[in-house]
């Protein structure tokens, strides 16, 4: 009896918990707290539950089938759900930020174009300029220069030596060390002339001051006076100067600085080159020309 109790006494509960969720129209009672009730209360409990349920039977006459009934319902809970946590994602670190410093380019035309496809540096020959001597001017190879002197019996008065050589795109430069010198005396190159008396006249002061006129029997100006601080005035300096000329495109460049970019197309085509000298304050007013050189453009 006390076996089938205990199986009983489990399937009964069993029973009570299922009748209780599934049966219509009953209102769900709190569970009774069993604790500090024996073993025996509870099977008398059950018991009677029993017979209340079916009054026609005994504890004695459970059949097989209703044990087997009682312990098939037995109720087994699922186990717990487990709900899992966000994961926290990490926030990535900032990439450096990159700052390129653009590259200044060299203007200089002397540092970038190469080799120089020609270059006259005057030890013991005039490298194919005019030289001669007379009431105005001299000129003459000395000193491992070519030297121009105006007298200023003429004040103003403008001379030049051209190369028998010509160029068409090109950059010409020369080295011009300035002696006896002061205020508006002049000096300056010659290029593009498609003779001997003519072309562009590039020319600078003792004061600093630089402009570009054509000649072609008068004078063209092209670009006035202008004050340039990379000018090294007054006596004993030395200036290099020069000018990039590309179609009707024309550079200015003092001691390697470009000073001034102009169109103009009095001049066109392959010319002659060389220096010129006018005085003006100085008597006795030299230049020397160290070196000239040019680069033909491709």
């Amino acid at each position: 009896m006390k076996t089938i109790m205990k199986g009983v006494l489990g399937g009964a509960l069993a029973l009570i918990l299922l009748a209780g969720c599934n049966m219509p129209n009953l209102t769900t009672q709190p569970t009774a707290d069993l604790s500090g009730v024996n073993e025996s209360s509870v099977a008398t409990a059950v018991e009677q539950t029993l017979q209340a349920a079916n009054p026609e039977s005994d504890e004695d006459t459970l059949t097989d089938e209703m044990i087997v009934v009682i312990e098939t319902a037995t109720f087994t809970p699922a186990p717990p759900t487990h709900t899992p946590q966000p994961t926290e994602t990490p926030t990535p670190e900032p990439s450096p930020t990159l700052t390129f410093t653009p590259t200044v380019s060299n203007e200089d035309p002397s540092s970038w174009l190469g080799g120089a496809s020609w270059t006259a540096d005057f030890n013991g020959s005039v490298e194919g300029f005019y030289e001669g001597d007379d009431e105005n001017t001299t000129i003459e190879v000395a000193n491992g220069a070519l030297a121009m002197t105006a007298s200023m019996s003429t004040p103003g008065w403008h001379t030049w030596s051209m190369n028998y050589r010509t160029i068409d795109r090109s950059y010409l430069e020369a080295e011009i060390n300035v002696k006896q010198c002061s205020g508006i005396d002049e000096y300056g190159l010659v290029f593009r002339g498609p003779d001997y008396s003519s072309g562009y006249f590039f020319a600078v002061r003792c004061n600093g001051e630089y402009s570009l006129r054509g000649y072609d029997g008068e004078y063209t100006n092209i670009l006035s006076w202008n004050y340039a601080d990379i000018v090294n005035t007054g006596a004993n300096q030395s200036n290099r100067l020069g000018a990039y000329v590309d179609g009707n495109t024309i550079k200015l460049y003092i001691n390697g600085k470009l000073v001034n970019e102009l169109q103009n197309e009095q001049f066109s085509g392959a010319g002659h080159f060389g220096f010129l000298i006018a005085a003006y304050e100085t008597p006795g007013f030299r230049i020397e020309i160290d070196r000239a050189r040019y680069w033909t453009l491709n």
